[in-house]
């Protein structure tokens, strides 16, 4: 995305974004690396981890922000194209079944599970609503369902599997 911005706006094209209130995180190759390599050796290794990447980042304001570096002195223009099917406007860290909190480790945060997690019959309506845009070839239903299925989260699956 920021290559994209940048390539637009060395171009002189106004930048083009989904939607002005969409927000996103980003983090370097670099600190994704280093997190890795953290994860794998610190004693709380086998839990889950997150690395405190801050707030996430509202993207007109990166347009803008990357707009005033590489052309100042020139308008801003932006182009709303609209968000596309399974787009979010927020980015999700967690699901809602878990929370974070501080780990032994600095910049890493841990990931606990609350236990609160959709049932099996809850889930099996989803299913069934997979299978009827199967039957009707209905693809944009279909992905819509299949992203609230992934939403869910993959242990409500599993539950779900060693519940039947």
């Amino acid at each position: 995305m920021i290559r994209t911005f940048a390539r637009q706006i060395r171009s002189g094209q106004p930048v083009t974004i989904t939607d002005e209130r969409m927000t996103r995180y980003w983090i370097s190759m670099e600190e994704a690396t280093l997190f890795l390599t953290l994860m794998a050796v610190l004693p709380d290794a086998s839990r889950l981890g997150l690395l405190d990447i801050g707030a996430p980042v509202q993207l007109r304001r990166l347009a803008e922000d990357m707009w005033g570096q590489l052309r100042p002195g020139t308008e801003f223009r932006l182009v709303t194209m609209g968000m596309r099917p399974g787009e979010r406007l927020h980015e999700k860290l967690i699901y809602e079944h878990e929370t974070i909190s501080p780990s032994s480790s600095p910049g890493i945060l841990a990931v606990r599970d609350i236990g609160v997690r959709p049932s099996a019959s809850h889930l099996l309506l989803k299913l069934e609503g997979l299978r009827g845009a199967v039957r009707q070839r209905d693809s944009l239903t279909l992905r819509g369902a299949l992203f609230d299925l992934v939403r869910e989260g993959p242990d409500a699956l599993l539950d779900m599997a060693s519940s039947s």
